[in-house]
């Protein structure tokens, strides 16, 4: 589900040591919850909760995050430092899929849909 604000809304978040911060503004596109395999593995957990945001309107402030090519087509992103998932990328999507546990205030996310679920631990 999209921000329950207006489109001008800025969202911040960052990784656990603060190493990795970011900021987008406007609605996020989607909020799901991904219980695949690939998930599972790096997030360590029955799966992971995703918003997608556009890439214009996201900025990474200090450092980028740190990216593991986890299948052909997708790159996870994660704090080197303490070793936080932050989100995930597909190859020419222009959407990136962040973290919802990384937001500062995730409690305006309503999830929409669950994918992955051939993979449903819970």
């Amino acid at each position: 589900m999209q921000s329950r604000e207006s489109n001008h809304k800025l969202t911040t978040g960052g990784c656990q040591c603060g190493a990795k911060r970011y900021a987008f503004t406007g609605k996020w596109r989607a909020a799901e919850i991904c219980h695949s395999r690939m998930c599972q593995k790096a997030f360590g957990n029955w799966g992971a909760a995703f918003v997608e945001v556009s890439i214009a309107n996201l900025r990474w402030q200090g450092e980028s995050p740190d990216a593991f090519r986890s299948s052909p087509p997708v790159q996870r992103l994660f704090c080197r430092h303490c070793g936080t998932p932050m989100g995930m990328h597909e190859d020419g999507d222009d959407f990136v899929d962040i973290a919802v546990g990384t937001l500062d205030d995730p409690s305006d996310v309503a999830f929409t849909r669950q994918i992955g679920i051939e993979s449903r631990l819970l």
